[in-house]
């Protein structure tokens, strides 16, 4: 009962923040929840590298309960009521879905969700205490959301840290109807569609994984760009927030942040000149603050790390000068050969949205003779091909040589732009549809249907994660047995029954120690340090 109560606080807390925003800036109600949270994302995480956590989420929540004195302005606003209002039940609904799911993905346990639990446990930011971290320079943008919300209702469970995640990408996805005409209906579904795409075809909605949302705050950022077109100069500050946020969610957010300036730059230059100035000067102020909480960052890292920047993919010029010189001119050959194929084979799902473009083109050329929207289409292009050169710079200067020369997990790197371009194109469809054919917007449907028949098996692995997955199984069976955290542990499992490599993170984070030795049945177990070791046997 107590649980259900700080629930609803929570909501009539964000609520009072949805009004004020709404009284203050006017902006469309699809717009606000994603500012809003992109807004307590960034407060918490400024508050993380201050050290003050806590009091920050305790104070930022009763700001939010006397926010409320704004809807008494709003009563009549039966837009907002509504929006708001289903907007809440979505909420609810991912709450039920993912509050008893467990974290599946390996980089839970190697970082995403290691970090959020440490910041949730200890209510601070992780530092050189904090012994299991390897990843020390990523940024913790999307834990310190989770941090705030898990704070505010108690819940504490890997499920409700998933929950409080999607919550984003849900604000995120709630862009899109901004696009949607009231009296037309038929819109929504291929929102719909690609909202669930979104949530599954990349990262599983029950890991923390930060691709997803990394994808979907960026597309909101376009949303709004895209929508406030003409009328730059009201909403810099508002995505300033939004990019503060972006960056702090992932330092490759930076790429995205650049994307959407570049658009809104673009589309400044319809303007007259006097507005066009302004927009430029905030956009200015904005960038400045961008680089300014990024330089923080590299600050806190170094403070609370003993080498924090020089850790594994970290930003570092002498790491790259050094990766460079140990793979040489022939491993990079290699390297970009490798990227190459994998860029321009058949299963490569691109192909598909450069084919809905050329369509576009050639259907607006020959038939229409007018291209509207024609930036959009030019941009999703661009975006794509810059990205890939970046990516591909990353596998030659940042990852080590057995990594990059797989390409290791280039496909969720992929998805990730070919959301985003998936996603614009979307934009360029529910914008145009009254301009367009209507053959076009069906198109654009139909790939998305297509998209998600491809990824059937995404949809599959969300539905039957608890009966197939080995973290259940794993779990089950620890707790069929008496264990002991924090101290050394070798573990026992038969040969090729289970991933060495997957089982170790899986274990160091749920034994919460970083002295955990994987041992197949048939091997001697040997202890060469003379320590106190507890040995585990995980066979199911």
């Amino acid at each position: 009962m107590l649980v259900v109560f700080r629930m609803l606080l929570l909501f009539l807390s964000i609520f009072g923040y949805f009004s004020f925003v709404r009284v203050k800036t006017k902006i469309e109600v699809s717009f606000i929840p994603v500012v809003v949270f992109s807004g307590i994302g960034t407060v918490i995480f400024l508050s993380g590298l201050l050290n003050i956590l806590k009091f920050s989420s305790i104070v930022l929540f009763f700001i939010g309960i006397f926010m409320n004195k704004y809807s008494i302005y709003l009563i009549s606003d039966k837009k907002y009521i509504w929006q708001v209002f289903y907007f809440f039940l979505a909420m609810i609904f991912c709450f039920f879905i993912l509050k008893d799911s467990l974290w599946i993905h390996y980089d839970n346990f190697s970082h995403w969700g290691l970090v959020a639990k440490e910041i949730v446990t200890y209510n601070q930011f992780p530092n050189f205490q904090s012994d299991l971290i390897q990843f020390q320079s990523y940024v913790t943008g999307s834990a310190s959301f989770i941090y705030y919300i898990s704070k505010i209702t108690g819940l504490h469970s890997e499920g409700f840290m998933s929950v409080a995640q999607s919550w984003l990408v849900l604000a995120a996805c709630s862009t899109f109807f901004v696009w949607i005409p009231e009296n037309s209906k038929k819109y929504s579904f291929p929102v719909i569609i690609f909202s669930l795409l979104l949530f599954i075809v990349n990262i599983q909605p029950y890991d923390l994984l930060v691709d997803t949302l990394l994808t979907a705050l960026s597309l909101a950022t376009i949303n709004i760009i895209v929508f406030y077109k003409n009328s730059l100069q009201k909403i810099p500050y508002i995505l300033g927030i939004m990019f503060l946020f972006l960056i702090s969610v992932k330092t490759s957010g930076i790429f995205f942040v650049i994307s959407s300036l570049s658009l809104m730059i673009f589309y400044s230059f319809r303007m007259k000149k006097e507005l066009r100035f302004k927009i430029w000067l905030q956009t200015f102020y904005v960038v400045v603050g961008s680089v300014f909480v990024n330089i923080l960052w590299k600050a806190h890292v170094s403070y609370v790390f003993i080498e924090g920047n020089k850790s594994k993919h970290s930003f570092s010029l002498a790491g790259y000068k050094e990766n460079l010189l140990d793979k040489g001119k022939s491993k990079i050959v290699e390297i970009m050969f490798q990227y190459a194929q994998r860029i321009f084979s058949f299963d490569n799902i691109i192909l598909i949205l450069f084919v809905l473009i050329g369509g576009i083109l050639i259907y607006s050329i020959f038939v229409k003779k007018k291209i509207f929207g024609i930036e959009l289409v030019i941009f999703s292009s661009l975006t794509y091909i810059v990205y890939h050169i970046n990516l591909l710079a990353m596998y030659i200067v940042s990852m080590p040589y057995d990594e990059a020369k797989h390409l290791d997990s280039f496909s969720r790197y992929n998805m990730t732009i070919v959301l985003y371009v998936l996603g614009i194109l979307l934009i360029y469809s529910l914008k145009y549809s009254t301009r367009i054919s209507k053959n076009c917007f069906y198109l654009t449907m139909l790939i998305l249907v297509v998209f998600s028949l491809l990824n059937k098996d995404s949809f599959n692995q969300f539905i039957t994660s608890r009966h197939t997955a080995d973290r259940y199984k794993i779990e089950e069976r620890l707790r069929s047995i008496s264990y002991k955290k924090g101290i050394p542990t070798i573990i026992q499992i038969k040969r090729k029954s289970l991933s060495k490599g997957y089982l170790w993170f899986l274990l160091r984070y749920d034994l919460h120690t970083k002295d955990v030795t994987i041992n197949y049945l048939d091997e001697d177990v040997s202890n060469n340090n003379g320590e106190s070791v507890q040995i585990l046997t995980i066979d199911y």
